[in-house]
């Protein structure tokens, strides 16, 4: 070393440089993850008791895109709460629509019926409306994904 700078070279980068590629989780492995939340740290979410598998699926894909940089979802408490929330969803599916199988499937009966079913299991207006408009945003999320 002579103590003196080196003569520096700029740098340059290709217009790819930098991106990403797609990251596209396995249907055997989509449905336990770890989702790294802007505030609160990671959360561990574990969608593989859910049934039917290809709408827990779905679900799962969902969670994660609304969870990325950019999506709603920010806080750890916040992904946690939505991942609660398809937990009763899939509940009420069980008992009152086992022949459900597919995210198409699903219609606004549905949901109305969902609503009704809180009701019947003593949930206040309140925290049934808070239900209710986390499992809309995660449909809705599913269908702009589904979208040719």
């Amino acid at each position: 070393m002579t103590g003196t700078p080196r003569k520096g070279r700029f740098v340059t980068f290709a217009p790819g440089d930098g991106l990403l590629d797609a990251h596209e989780p396995s249907s055997v492995t989509g449905l336990r993850f770890n989702v790294e939340a802007r505030s609160g740290g990671a959360a561990q979410l574990d969608f593989t008791d859910l049934r039917p598998r290809s709408l827990a699926i779905d679900a799962a894909r969902a969670i994660r895109r609304l969870s990325q940089v950019g999506g709603p979802l920010g806080a750890r408490s916040t992904i946690k709460a939505y991942s609660n929330t398809l937990r009763i969803y899939f509940a009420f599916l069980a008992s009152k629509f086992p022949d459900l199988t597919m995210c198409r499937q699903t219609e606004a009966a549905h949901i109305d019926r969902f609503e009704e079913w809180l009701e019947a299991e003593g949930k206040s207006r309140v925290y049934a409306f808070t239900i209710l408009s986390k499992i809309v945003v995660v449909f809705r999320e599913i269908d702009a994904n589904n979208q040719p």
